[in-house]
């Protein structure tokens, strides 16, 4: 072994496997050692009732004072040395050969070289301890260097239990392999022990997969290891070490156990140095952390520090942290919408009333481009570095608690996404390729697995911003791959619309937080900052409330919640320019602001317009400098809308190709205009060594929507004929959102033509139809936002002057959070126009939590429109409910109703049984008196065209005083309902009494109170040959389920929950029958298994031939061992694959292959354990060709005879 190699000339998969080698030791110890201790346990229990048999001593007789010496003869080969006559073994009176005064010594020293392979090294033991202490007969069979002095059977190192294996005869008893041969499987380990405790610091990885292979083959012999789950447990381990990207983490268990190892080992010098590598390797990792951490620290402070006060300032970037001002940031509760306001809420979730919480590993914010998701990452880089390596001068710009939270992060790395080229990389290579590069220390992080290492063993913020800007390929995953740690917390920005396209299952993200934008008083505070920097920059003396009193002058406060806006605004205000009175102006303004500075700076131009015979838009004519570079502003929009729409495939949609500007009408001379402007950044240059091109981007992504609107206004091509390519859906028409504002404020020609386009993509599009047709559980975001896309398009147009825009909706949402006056006030006011105007084709509304005077002032009561949906939740206004029912009792189809008091009253009910075509009907957290509740059940029962039934968390109360809960039943008698589609109950006391099941596709079942309903229900469900999804939860028996489940044929979705009752230990599991072929997912939680239970169940899933997804979760074993014994069944098993990254203590997830004969062609049957799943119609295939050769062998026969 090296006793002076340098740590930090080692790489770091050498050194991992020189750690791992040593973990592979002490697994293989911990597993050995109880044998070893047992047996010869055993053995001296034996020798000892030998003795007193055979030699006639009282039984219990022990000897406590024979010296080994005392037991040897004087000359005894390999022990005594004579030197001038005199022995240095036997070197005293007391020392010199004698009888045993028990005899019960000399007796035991003659079994111990009766069993003895060899020779026992007698130096080694304390034979006046024999009788009592089995460690002292256990080393006369361990090497005789090194185990003198060793007090305690478990320090034993490896070297010493597998040598008492070997030279112990009686462990012949307890292994299937000859231990008498040379090669013999013990002796292969003690050679592989030897080699990893001396061998040099590079272990090879051949060298380690070597070891383990041995070491596994140790602990397989089939005699003693085979069924042993001690052993099943350490093959496991070994196994998992033998995993390229398994690293033993510092601070980690596993490291201890190597520390272990090696502090156990009798050889001191080995010892020493062992152990003086692994100090060094401790060593190294808190140095490498300790850079690490000064690096990213250095990094943040130094690239992502600073912000331009305006894109007319790019050059002379200011603060971020003295501009910096907290946006509106809510997550969605129970309760409505609960304002995020530091890092602590941000990070964490609370658990019920109580004080308990739990930190949340994926987050996701979302916003509308410009308001400020980058930035929020930036600056909490910023606050982790102030919190690890504060500054003075920053203390007055952070709360104390939000850098207590973000001390507990021993990293934090801000990704941005729209950088990423390879999809197929996980976060540990993005960070190695992104970040790593532009550290001081670049070298040290690069060693293999450095980066890993880190992630898996400390806490770290993981900041990935715009998952919108994130390119996927075909064969990608939606979201950048990570690895499941638990140290790791991972923040996504993202438009909201990416989010909604990726479809996350409910493990991949924990919360969900949306940022609005800045409140009136943010803004206010920006306005001031800003004018403070610029007042120092330019030693002006301009008072930002002047700013703020124009910006209300102008009626354009609705500018202010969108940062990017307002700091141009601010900018133009602060430069005495025009503020516009538009969205349109207010860019056309800031691009005139772009021009006038280059010409005062002496920028050369390109002389490049002449040839344009292009107009710009209308806003535009004040703007002279716009007008000199018109042909130069329309080149800008063709490569935007080139980005945004055909190349988006290629890159991010906002990164822009030199390939891309190729094919665009503009010259080298105003590419490098547009860069000294401002209004391009290059963002990688060309390298054409590893083939890459040029990449630029606009000073922000709204800028390059708005150019691209203005390349589709100016075209000359049909606008509906280039919105039919680009958008063909609501939530394309949200994604690009700002082009279609803009256009709607540059070009009143396209109105006419956009407004029908518009009003196709709503009539065409599935998702508003879904919406339309059936109850929603709020799963309607992008119909929100593409209403209010519409409002922004109206005001836009309005703004500039046009009135011949008419946009008509066919969904009304209206919240708590409208504004009749100030910011988004226009919402209102257009709102408010589109229900009162009778030509509009409204189909639904929705009504969300509204204030009454808001309410009142839109005197919805007045709307002719005759709905066929009404969605009411927690609204007091009993009257207004009623009336929207009363009027659309023809036309309404679906009503959904929550937390609304009205819904208890005798006249909502009849209004609602007057509905001649209602088909969907949801209840939800609603108190009906007693009566009422009779009413309604009646009223379900009557009404036999439902197709849809949702019925959530309803109380029926005996006394409105006293709010006594109803102890009598409720029946529903759903028998003739042959078009119910779906059926959901949660929460509810109801009694089915018969059930139509023609058409029934979907049943829930939530939490019913009375088990006996739900039983009942259970029974109804029987041979229900349409059913395909069926969710069940807090069943506390699995009988009645399983007992239906063979008759439910066509079921594709099964999702059933265990009652979680940690004092029930009753084993419950689901029974796969074959019948099942149509299954296609399960999802289980809270079973209690055995390992035969699990045996059986893992059958069940084995003999459907079909591809499945199966998803346990908080799942119960009896026994860890047998938990990991079906992991192991599930990964051994040729049929079936496990998802490493959703699986752990708790949960399985994995999913079978299909294995249905197709065709008849190339019929393969392999050799498998599971006999059982062999398909049937291999032989039925045989069968057809066989008969196939026969037919053509008589066909063939007749032709000859016919010759």
């Amino acid at each position: 072994m090296e006793s002076n190699a340098n740590i930090d000339d080692i790489p770091n998969d050498k050194l991992n496997f020189f750690l791992k080698s040593h973990l592979a030791l002490f697994y293989t110890r911990q597993t050995i050692q109880p044998l070893v201790k047992r047996e010869m346990t055993q053995f001296l229990q034996n020798a000892l009732n030998h003795i007193y048999q055979s030699e006639n001593i009282p039984e219990g007789t022990k000897c406590t004072s024979c010296d080994i010496q005392n037991l040897l003869h004087c000359r005894t080969k390999g022990i005594c040395i004579i030197r001038n006559n005199q022995c240095k073994f036997h070197n005293g009176p007391d020392k010199q050969f004698k009888i045993c005064s028990e005899g019960i010594c000399a007796e035991l020293l003659k079994q111990i070289e009766k069993t003895h392979r060899f020779t026992p090294p007698w130096e080694n033991t304390d034979s006046k301890k024999w009788c009592e202490d089995v460690l002292e007969i256990s080393k006369c069979y361990m090497p005789k260097d090194g185990y003198r002095n060793v007090t305690n059977f478990d320090t034993i190192d490896f070297n010493g239990v597998i040598n008492v294996m070997i030279n112990h005869t009686g462990f012949q008893n307890e292994m299937t392999e000859n231990l008498s041969t040379k090669d013999n499987i013990c002796e292969k380990a003690r050679k592989v022990g030897n080699k990893i405790r001396h061998s040099n610091i590079h272990i090879e990885e051949s060298a380690f997969l070597e070891y383990v292979d041995v070491l596994m083959e140790l602990l397989s012999d089939d005699k003693y290891f085979g069924d042993n789950p001690i052993a099943q447990s350490a093959r496991d381990k070994l196994k998992q070490l033998k995993s390229s990207d398994w690293l033993i983490k510092h601070e980690s268990e596993e490291f201890e156990h190597v520390r272990e190892e090696v502090q156990n080992d009798t050889d001191f010098e080995t010892r020493r140095k062992t152990m003086a590598i692994i100090q060094m390797a401790e060593q190294r990792i808190l140095t490498c952390k300790s850079s690490l951490r000064s690096d990213l620290i250095r990094f943040y402070r130094n690239r992502h520090s600073t912000l331009p006060v305006s894109p007319v300032h790019v050059h002379s970037d200011e603060s971020l942290i003295d501009l910096y001002v907290l946006p509106e940031m809510y997550l969605k509760g129970p309760l409505g919408k609960m304002s995020i306001g530091n890092y602590h809420e941000l990070l964490h979730e609370k658990l019920g009333r109580l004080l308990e919480e739990r930190e949340l590993k994926e987050i996701y914010i979302t916003s509308a481009s410009g308001i400020g998701k980058t930035t929020y990452g930036k600056r909490m880089a910023l606050a982790w570095c102030q919190a690890h390596n504060p500054l003075k001068e920053q203390v007055q710009h952070f709360d104390k608690e939000d850098l207590d939270e973000l001390e507990r992060f021993d990293f934090f790395f801000f990704i941005s996404l729209k950088d990423i080229k390879d999809q197929n990389d996980y976060i540990d290579d993005i960070i190695l390729r992104t970040i790593v590069p532009d550290l001081a220390n670049e070298h040290k992080y690069r060693k293999d697995y450095f980066i890993s290492e880190i992630l898996s063993t400390y806490r770290c913020i993981i900041f990935l911003d715009g998952l919108d800007e994130y390119l996927k390929k075909e064969t990608t995953s939606e979201v950048p791959k990570r690895k499941v740690r638990d140290t790791c917390t991972y923040i996504t920005t993202t438009r909201p619309w990416k989010l909604e396209s990726v479809q996350l299952i409910s493990t991949q993200i924990d919360r969900k937080v949306e940022i609005s934008g800045l409140s009136s008083q943010s803004a206010d505070k920006l306005i001031e900052l800003v004018t403070r920097k610029l007042n120092d920059k330019y030693k002006r003396e301009m008072n930002p409330n002047d700013c703020i009193a124009e910006l209300e002058r102008r009626n354009l406060e609705g500018f202010k919640s969108v940062p990017i806006i307002l700091l141009q605004i601010i900018c133009l205000w602060y430069a005495k320019k025009p503020l516009g009175r538009s969205q349109c102006e207010v860019y056309c303004n800031m691009l005139e602001l772009l021009f006038e500075i280059a010409r005062q700076k002496d920028i050369i131009s390109y002389n490049g317009n002449d040839m344009c015979k292009k107009k710009l838009p209308k806003c535009f004519d004040k703007n002279f400098y716009c007008q000199q570079n018109r042909g130069l502003l329309i080149s800008l929009g063709e490569i935007s809308f080139e980005a945004l729409f055909k190349d988006c495939g290629l890159n991010s949609a906002y990164i822009i190709s030199e390939s891309t500007i190729q094919r665009c009408t503009i010259s080298d001379k105003q590419i490098n205009f547009c860069l000294a402007v401002g209004l391009l950044t290059q963002v990688k240059g060309s390298d054409p060594i590893m083939k890459q091109e040029n990449m630029y981007t606009f000073l922000h992504q709204t800028f390059q929507e708005f150019l691209a609107g203005l390349y589709i206004s100016t075209s000359g091509l049909k606008t509906d004929k280039i919105l039919s390519d680009i958008c063909h859906s609501v939530a394309d028409i949200v994604d690009k959102s700002t082009i279609f504002v803009v256009m709607c404020g540059l070009c009143p020609d396209i109105s006419s033509s956009l407004s029908k386009y518009v009003a196709e993509i709503q009539t065409n599009d599935p998702t508003v139809q879904k919406y339309l047709e059936g109850i929603d559980n709020d799963e309607n975001s992008s119909l929100k936002r593409f209403q209010t896309v519409n409002f922004d398009c109206l005001q836009e147009s309005q703004d500039n002057g046009h009135s011949s825009l008419k946009l008509n909706i066919k969904c009304a949402f209206i919240a708590n959070n409208f504004q009749v006056k100030g910011q988004k006030g226009h919402h209102f006011r257009h709102l408010k126009h589109i229900l009162a105007d009778k030509s509009n084709s409204l189909k639904a509304i929705d009504i969300s939590k509204p204030k009454a005077s808001f309410m009142n002032e839109l005197q919805l009561e007045q709307t002719n429109a005759k709905l066929g949906k009404i969605s009411v939740q927690e609204c007091e206004l009993t009257d207004l409910v009623q009336v929207l029912i009363k009027k659309s009792f023809r036309t309404l189809t679906c009503l959904q109703l929550k937390s609304v008091s009205c819904a208890c009253t005798t006249n909502a009910l009849t209004a609602i049984g007057e509905c001649q075509n209602l088909r969907n009907i949801s209840f939800w957290e609603i108190k009906l008196d007693h009566a009422s509740f009779q009413k309604f059940t009646k009223l379900l029962s009557a009404k036999n065209k439902m197709k849809e039934i949702e019925l959530k968390s309803i109380e029926c109360i005996r006394n409105d005083q006293q709010t006594e809960k109803c102890d009598m039943r409720h029946i529903i008698d759903l028998g003739t309902h042959r078009e119910l589609n779906r059926i959901s109950v949660f929460d509810t006391c109801i009694q089915l009494q018969n059930l139509s099941k023609e058409s029934l596709s979907m049943c829930a079942l939530r939490y019913l109170p009375d088990k006996e309903d739900l039983a009942n229900i259970l029974f109804l469900l029987e041979n229900s040959f349409a059913l395909q999804h069926l969710i069940c939860t807090d069943l506390s028996e699995s009988a009645e389920l399983n007992h239906i489940l063979p008759s439910l044929k066509m079921l594709k979705h099964l999702e059933v929950e265990f009652s979680a009752d940690d004092d029930d230990s009753r084993e419950n599991s689901i029974e796969i029958s074959k019948s099942m072929k149509s299954l296609e997912t399960l999802k289980l939680r809270h079973m209690r298994m055995t390992n035969e239970s699990f045996g059986q169940f893992f059958k069940g899933i084995l003999q459907l031939k079909q591809e499945m997804i199966v998803n346990i979760q908080d799942v119960s074993f009896d026994t860890t061992e047998n938990f990991n014994n079906a992991r192991k069944e599930i990964e051994d098993c040729p049929y079936s694959e496990l998802d490493d990254t959703k699986s752990n203590e708790k949960a399985l997830v994995f999913s079978t292959k299909e294995r249905r004969v197709k065709t008849v062609h190339a019929v393969v049957v392999e050799k498998t354990n599971y006999q059982d799943t062999i398909d049937i119609s291999y032989f039925a295939a045989l069968g057809i060709v066989i008969l196939g050769i026969i037919v053509l062998y008589h066909a063939m026969k007749n032709k000859f005879k016919q010759r």
